[in-house]
Protein backbone atom coordinates (compact mmCIF):
# COMPACT_ATOMS: atom_id res chain seq x y z
CA UNK A 1 0.00 0.00 0.00
CA UNK A 2 2.89 2.64 0.86
CA UNK A 3 4.36 1.63 -2.30
CA UNK A 4 1.31 2.40 -4.14
CA UNK A 5 1.41 5.71 -2.41
CA UNK A 6 4.95 6.98 -3.19
CA UNK A 7 4.23 5.79 -6.83
CA UNK A 8 1.47 7.72 -7.21
CA UNK A 9 2.89 11.02 -5.37
CA UNK A 10 5.77 10.37 -7.83
CA UNK A 11 3.74 10.52 -10.88
CA UNK A 12 1.67 13.45 -9.85
CA UNK A 13 5.22 15.69 -9.27
CA UNK A 14 6.05 14.71 -12.89
CA UNK A 15 2.80 16.48 -14.05
CA UNK A 16 2.82 19.29 -12.35
CA UNK A 17 6.44 19.87 -13.23
CA UNK A 18 5.49 18.99 -17.32
CA UNK A 19 2.64 21.62 -16.63
CA UNK A 20 4.84 24.50 -15.61
CA UNK A 21 7.56 24.11 -18.26
CA UNK A 22 4.97 23.48 -21.08
CA UNK A 23 2.87 26.92 -19.86
CA UNK A 24 6.22 29.01 -19.56
CA UNK A 25 7.15 27.62 -23.18
CA UNK A 26 3.48 28.91 -24.57
CA UNK A 27 4.49 32.49 -22.57
CA UNK A 28 7.63 33.41 -24.02
CA UNK A 29 6.16 32.40 -27.44
CA UNK A 30 3.50 34.80 -27.36
CA UNK A 31 5.68 37.50 -25.79
CA UNK A 32 7.77 37.22 -28.66
CA UNK A 33 5.14 37.22 -31.04
CA UNK A 34 3.73 40.30 -29.37
CA UNK A 35 7.32 42.01 -30.12
CA UNK A 36 6.21 41.87 -33.52
CA UNK A 37 4.15 44.91 -35.08
CA UNK A 38 1.17 43.44 -36.54
CA UNK A 39 0.87 45.00 -40.53
CA UNK A 40 -2.22 44.93 -43.13
CA UNK A 41 -0.77 43.60 -46.22
CA UNK A 42 -1.98 43.54 -49.84
CA UNK A 43 -1.09 40.57 -52.61
CA UNK A 44 -0.59 42.88 -55.78
CA UNK A 45 -2.08 40.47 -59.03
CA UNK A 46 -2.68 41.55 -62.76
CA UNK A 47 -5.66 42.74 -63.47
CA UNK A 48 -7.74 43.69 -66.21
CA UNK A 49 -7.59 47.75 -66.69
CA UNK A 50 -10.62 49.45 -69.45
CA UNK A 51 -9.83 52.95 -70.18
CA UNK A 52 -13.39 54.45 -72.11
CA UNK A 53 -13.49 58.19 -73.27
CA UNK A 54 -15.60 60.03 -75.54
CA UNK A 55 -16.12 63.44 -77.15
CA UNK A 56 -18.82 64.62 -79.04
CA UNK A 57 -17.89 66.44 -82.58
CA UNK A 58 -19.53 67.67 -85.82
CA UNK A 59 -18.42 66.16 -89.04
CA UNK A 60 -18.15 68.33 -91.73
CA UNK A 61 -15.29 69.57 -94.36
CA UNK A 62 -12.15 70.46 -92.75
CA UNK A 63 -10.87 72.76 -96.01
CA UNK A 64 -12.54 75.73 -98.02
CA UNK A 65 -11.72 76.56 -101.47
CA UNK A 66 -11.97 80.28 -102.18
CA UNK A 67 -13.12 81.73 -104.75
CA UNK A 68 -11.41 85.06 -106.29
CA UNK A 69 -11.18 87.22 -109.49
CA UNK A 70 -8.32 87.21 -111.23
CA UNK A 71 -8.13 90.74 -112.02
CA UNK A 72 -10.85 93.63 -111.64
CA UNK A 73 -13.92 93.51 -113.71
CA UNK A 74 -17.51 93.20 -113.27
CA UNK A 75 -19.78 90.40 -112.46
CA UNK A 76 -21.47 89.63 -115.94
CA UNK A 77 -23.37 86.38 -115.10
CA UNK A 78 -23.55 84.51 -111.67
CA UNK A 79 -24.59 80.58 -112.12
CA UNK A 80 -24.81 79.47 -108.26
CA UNK A 81 -26.76 80.77 -105.25
CA UNK A 82 -25.14 80.24 -101.61
CA UNK A 83 -25.94 76.78 -100.62
CA UNK A 84 -25.55 74.75 -103.91
CA UNK A 85 -23.68 72.08 -104.17
CA UNK A 86 -21.28 71.83 -107.25
CA UNK A 87 -19.02 69.81 -109.02
CA UNK A 88 -15.43 70.28 -109.99
CA UNK A 89 -15.02 72.02 -112.55
CA UNK A 90 -18.70 73.87 -112.82
CA UNK A 91 -19.34 77.14 -113.91
CA UNK A 92 -19.72 79.67 -110.91
CA UNK A 93 -20.15 82.90 -112.66
CA UNK A 94 -18.65 84.77 -115.63
CA UNK A 95 -16.63 87.98 -115.21
CA UNK A 96 -15.89 90.97 -117.21
CA UNK A 97 -13.05 93.07 -118.12
CA UNK A 98 -14.04 96.16 -120.62
CA UNK A 99 -10.25 96.87 -120.88
CA UNK A 100 -9.63 93.61 -122.36
CA UNK A 101 -12.64 93.44 -124.02
CA UNK A 102 -11.71 96.56 -126.07
CA UNK A 103 -8.07 95.13 -126.42
CA UNK A 104 -9.53 92.37 -128.12
CA UNK A 105 -11.14 94.14 -130.55
CA UNK A 106 -7.79 96.34 -131.38
CA UNK A 107 -5.64 93.44 -131.45
CA UNK A 108 -8.12 91.04 -133.55
CA UNK A 109 -8.29 94.20 -136.37
CA UNK A 110 -4.74 94.08 -136.35
CA UNK A 111 -4.26 90.73 -136.12
CA UNK A 112 -6.10 90.30 -139.49
CA UNK A 113 -4.43 92.73 -141.14
CA UNK A 114 -1.14 90.98 -140.44
CA UNK A 115 -2.80 87.79 -141.62
CA UNK A 116 -3.75 89.24 -144.78
CA UNK A 117 -0.21 91.18 -145.33
CA UNK A 118 1.72 87.84 -144.88
CA UNK A 119 -0.51 86.19 -147.05
CA UNK A 120 0.13 89.20 -149.87
CA UNK A 121 3.97 88.83 -149.35
CA UNK A 122 3.52 84.78 -149.62
CA UNK A 123 1.68 85.58 -153.52
CA UNK A 124 4.42 87.83 -154.50
CA UNK A 125 7.05 85.50 -153.08
CA UNK A 126 5.61 82.99 -155.28
CA UNK A 127 5.59 85.03 -158.16
CA UNK A 128 9.19 85.89 -157.67
CA UNK A 129 8.22 89.46 -156.66
CA UNK A 130 9.32 89.42 -153.10
CA UNK A 131 12.35 87.92 -151.30
CA UNK A 132 12.24 85.86 -148.22
CA UNK A 133 13.45 88.35 -146.26
CA UNK A 134 9.87 90.26 -146.75
CA UNK A 135 8.43 87.05 -146.42
CA UNK A 136 9.59 86.30 -143.35
CA UNK A 137 9.46 89.86 -141.47
CA UNK A 138 5.54 89.91 -142.18
CA UNK A 139 5.54 86.39 -140.59
CA UNK A 140 7.47 88.07 -137.32
CA UNK A 141 4.90 90.40 -136.71
CA UNK A 142 1.86 88.61 -137.11
CA UNK A 143 3.82 85.88 -134.06
CA UNK A 144 3.96 89.56 -132.30
CA UNK A 145 0.59 89.76 -132.42
CA UNK A 146 -0.57 86.09 -132.03
CA UNK A 147 1.39 86.11 -129.09
CA UNK A 148 -0.57 89.24 -127.44
CA UNK A 149 -4.18 87.52 -128.28
CA UNK A 150 -2.96 84.22 -126.75
CA UNK A 151 -2.53 86.00 -123.61
CA UNK A 152 -5.84 88.31 -123.74
CA UNK A 153 -7.67 85.02 -124.56
CA UNK A 154 -5.90 83.76 -122.05
CA UNK A 155 -6.87 86.68 -119.32
CA UNK A 156 -10.22 86.39 -120.84
CA UNK A 157 -10.52 82.57 -120.29
CA UNK A 158 -9.98 83.46 -116.53
CA UNK A 159 -12.47 85.33 -116.01
CA UNK A 160 -14.90 82.33 -116.59
CA UNK A 161 -14.89 81.06 -113.24
CA UNK A 162 -15.35 77.34 -112.17
CA UNK A 163 -15.36 75.44 -109.22
CA UNK A 164 -11.59 74.40 -107.82
CA UNK A 165 -13.44 71.61 -105.88
CA UNK A 166 -16.73 69.51 -105.58
CA UNK A 167 -18.78 70.70 -102.53
CA UNK A 168 -21.48 73.56 -100.84
CA UNK A 169 -21.14 77.21 -102.24
CA UNK A 170 -21.16 78.85 -98.92
CA UNK A 171 -20.05 82.81 -98.06
CA UNK A 172 -21.30 84.39 -101.44
CA UNK A 173 -20.45 87.92 -101.47
CA UNK A 174 -21.28 89.31 -104.68
CA UNK A 175 -24.16 89.37 -107.35
CA UNK A 176 -24.47 90.37 -111.01
CA UNK A 177 -23.69 93.36 -112.42
CA UNK A 178 -21.04 93.90 -109.19
CA UNK A 179 -17.59 95.00 -109.25
CA UNK A 180 -15.04 93.18 -107.88
CA UNK A 181 -11.28 93.16 -106.89
CA UNK A 182 -8.88 90.91 -107.76
CA UNK A 183 -7.71 88.79 -104.18
CA UNK A 184 -10.82 89.13 -102.54
CA UNK A 185 -13.24 86.04 -102.42
CA UNK A 186 -16.20 86.19 -104.03
CA UNK A 187 -17.47 82.84 -102.43
CA UNK A 188 -16.65 79.33 -100.53
CA UNK A 189 -16.70 76.09 -101.24
CA UNK A 190 -16.65 73.34 -98.71
CA UNK A 191 -14.28 70.15 -100.02
CA UNK A 192 -16.66 67.29 -99.95
CA UNK A 193 -13.23 65.68 -99.98
CA UNK A 194 -12.43 66.83 -96.85
CA UNK A 195 -14.33 65.35 -94.11
CA UNK A 196 -13.70 64.98 -90.52
CA UNK A 197 -14.46 66.76 -87.11
CA UNK A 198 -12.49 69.24 -84.94
CA UNK A 199 -11.49 68.84 -81.41
CA UNK A 200 -10.56 71.30 -78.84
CA UNK A 201 -8.73 68.65 -75.83
CA UNK A 202 -6.68 69.62 -73.09
CA UNK A 203 -3.09 68.55 -73.79
CA UNK A 204 -3.43 65.42 -70.89
CA UNK A 205 -6.01 64.03 -73.65
CA UNK A 206 -3.39 64.24 -76.12
CA UNK A 207 -1.91 60.38 -75.62
CA UNK A 208 -5.40 58.88 -76.47
CA UNK A 209 -5.24 60.36 -80.19
CA UNK A 210 -1.38 58.32 -80.55
CA UNK A 211 -3.33 55.29 -81.52
CA UNK A 212 -6.17 55.33 -84.01
CA UNK A 213 -7.03 51.77 -83.99
CA UNK A 214 -8.75 52.29 -80.72
CA UNK A 215 -11.00 55.09 -81.66
CA UNK A 216 -14.12 54.79 -83.41
CA UNK A 217 -16.22 56.90 -85.08
CA UNK A 218 -20.18 56.69 -84.99
CA UNK A 219 -22.87 58.65 -86.55
CA UNK A 220 -26.69 58.79 -85.13
CA UNK A 221 -28.10 56.29 -87.51
CA UNK A 222 -25.46 53.63 -86.35
CA UNK A 223 -22.82 53.94 -89.05
CA UNK A 224 -19.43 54.16 -88.36
CA UNK A 225 -16.53 56.21 -90.32
CA UNK A 226 -13.30 55.44 -90.67
CA UNK A 227 -10.27 57.81 -89.67
CA UNK A 228 -7.91 58.39 -91.85
CA UNK A 229 -5.02 60.28 -90.14
CA UNK A 230 -5.11 62.99 -87.32
CA UNK A 231 -3.36 66.26 -87.21
CA UNK A 232 -2.73 68.11 -83.77
CA UNK A 233 -1.69 71.94 -83.54
CA UNK A 234 -0.74 73.96 -80.46
CA UNK A 235 -2.20 77.70 -80.14
CA UNK A 236 0.34 80.23 -78.23
CA UNK A 237 -2.53 81.26 -76.26
CA UNK A 238 -3.90 78.00 -75.32
CA UNK A 239 -0.87 76.42 -74.46
CA UNK A 240 -2.76 73.97 -72.05
CA UNK A 241 -4.83 72.53 -74.89
CA UNK A 242 -3.96 70.97 -78.47
CA UNK A 243 -6.61 71.90 -81.68
CA UNK A 244 -7.18 68.05 -83.57
CA UNK A 245 -8.39 67.43 -87.07
CA UNK A 246 -9.40 64.20 -87.30
CA UNK A 247 -9.87 62.90 -91.20
CA UNK A 248 -12.15 60.46 -92.01
CA UNK A 249 -11.20 57.88 -95.17
CA UNK A 250 -14.73 58.78 -96.67
CA UNK A 251 -17.34 61.62 -96.65
CA UNK A 252 -20.87 59.92 -95.25
CA UNK A 253 -23.01 62.87 -95.01
CA UNK A 254 -23.39 66.41 -97.50
CA UNK A 255 -24.44 68.02 -94.54
CA UNK A 256 -22.39 68.47 -91.20
CA UNK A 257 -23.56 65.75 -88.80
CA UNK A 258 -23.10 65.10 -85.17
CA UNK A 259 -20.85 62.45 -84.51
CA UNK A 260 -19.63 60.80 -81.34
CA UNK A 261 -15.65 59.49 -80.74
CA UNK A 262 -15.02 56.92 -78.71
CA UNK A 263 -11.77 55.71 -77.11
CA UNK A 264 -11.62 52.36 -75.68
CA UNK A 265 -8.46 50.04 -74.30
CA UNK A 266 -8.60 47.07 -72.22
CA UNK A 267 -5.06 45.85 -70.87
CA UNK A 268 -3.21 43.99 -68.08
CA UNK A 269 -1.67 45.60 -65.60
CA UNK A 270 -0.79 45.89 -61.49
CA UNK A 271 -2.91 48.62 -59.46
CA UNK A 272 -1.45 48.94 -55.77
CA UNK A 273 -3.26 51.43 -53.48
CA UNK A 274 -2.43 54.79 -52.75
CA UNK A 275 -1.77 54.25 -49.29
CA UNK A 276 0.89 51.62 -50.20
CA UNK A 277 3.11 54.53 -51.90
CA UNK A 278 5.73 56.29 -50.66
CA UNK A 279 8.08 59.36 -52.15
CA UNK A 280 11.70 60.40 -52.12
CA UNK A 281 12.63 63.02 -54.10
CA UNK A 282 11.74 61.84 -57.51
CA UNK A 283 11.51 58.06 -56.82
CA UNK A 284 8.95 56.08 -55.00
CA UNK A 285 9.22 53.11 -53.41
CA UNK A 286 6.90 50.11 -51.51
CA UNK A 287 7.51 47.91 -48.59
CA UNK A 288 7.53 44.60 -49.55
CA UNK A 289 6.75 42.06 -47.07
CA UNK A 290 8.62 38.49 -47.98
CA UNK A 291 10.09 35.64 -46.24
CA UNK A 292 10.27 33.25 -43.19
CA UNK A 293 9.82 35.05 -40.43
CA UNK A 294 8.10 37.69 -42.66
CA UNK A 295 10.37 40.69 -43.08
CA UNK A 296 10.03 44.04 -44.44
CA UNK A 297 11.96 45.02 -47.50
CA UNK A 298 11.75 48.51 -49.19
CA UNK A 299 11.45 48.32 -53.21
CA UNK A 300 11.50 50.83 -55.77
CA UNK A 301 8.52 51.44 -58.44
CA UNK A 302 7.79 52.95 -61.49
CA UNK A 303 5.15 54.41 -61.41
CA UNK A 304 1.75 55.16 -64.33
CA UNK A 305 -1.75 56.29 -64.60
CA UNK A 306 -3.50 57.28 -61.36
CA UNK A 307 -7.00 55.60 -61.21
CA UNK A 308 -9.87 55.54 -58.78
CA UNK A 309 -9.00 52.68 -57.44
CA UNK A 310 -5.28 52.99 -57.82
CA UNK A 311 -2.13 53.55 -59.28
CA UNK A 312 -0.63 51.77 -62.23
CA UNK A 313 2.95 50.00 -61.59
CA UNK A 314 4.80 50.01 -64.59
CA UNK A 315 7.85 48.23 -63.21
CA UNK A 316 9.64 46.79 -60.12
CA UNK A 317 6.87 44.23 -58.92
CA UNK A 318 5.61 40.65 -59.63
CA UNK A 319 2.76 38.88 -59.42
CA UNK A 320 2.38 36.85 -55.84
CA UNK A 321 4.28 39.51 -54.39
CA UNK A 322 2.70 41.33 -50.77
CA UNK A 323 3.45 44.93 -49.66
CA UNK A 324 2.31 46.80 -46.62
CA UNK A 325 -1.02 48.43 -47.29
CA UNK A 326 -0.45 51.55 -45.46
CA UNK A 327 2.18 53.64 -44.19
CA UNK A 328 5.15 52.13 -45.76
CA UNK A 329 7.42 54.21 -44.26
CA UNK A 330 6.48 53.09 -40.43
CA UNK A 331 7.97 49.52 -40.80
CA UNK A 332 12.21 49.89 -40.86
CA UNK A 333 13.36 47.90 -43.65
CA UNK A 334 14.37 44.40 -42.11
CA UNK A 335 11.76 44.50 -39.37
CA UNK A 336 10.29 40.82 -38.77
CA UNK A 337 6.05 41.60 -38.71
CA UNK A 338 3.40 39.39 -38.15
CA UNK A 339 0.47 39.55 -40.77
CA UNK A 340 -2.53 41.24 -39.58
CA UNK A 341 -4.62 40.66 -42.18
CA UNK A 342 -3.94 40.17 -46.07
CA UNK A 343 -6.36 41.07 -49.38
Amino acid sequence: MKYHIVIFSVCIGLALKVMLLTGCSDASSESAARTKPMVDTVTVTRQVISTDRDWVGIVAPLRKASVVAPEPSIVAELFVNEGDWVDKGASLMRLKNPQLDARKSVLQERRNVLIDDLARWQRLAGANAAGPGEVEAARLRLLEVEKEWAELNARRQLLNLTAPVSGRVTHLTTLDGATVTPGVPLMMIDDINSPGLRLRIPIAEAAYFETPDKLTLSFANGETGAIERIIATTQENTPNFIRLEIWLAEQKSLTPTQARLQYSDKREAILIPWTAVAREDDAHWVAVVQGEPLTIARRRVELGAGRAQGVEVKSGLEDGERILRFEPRAQPEGREVALHSNR
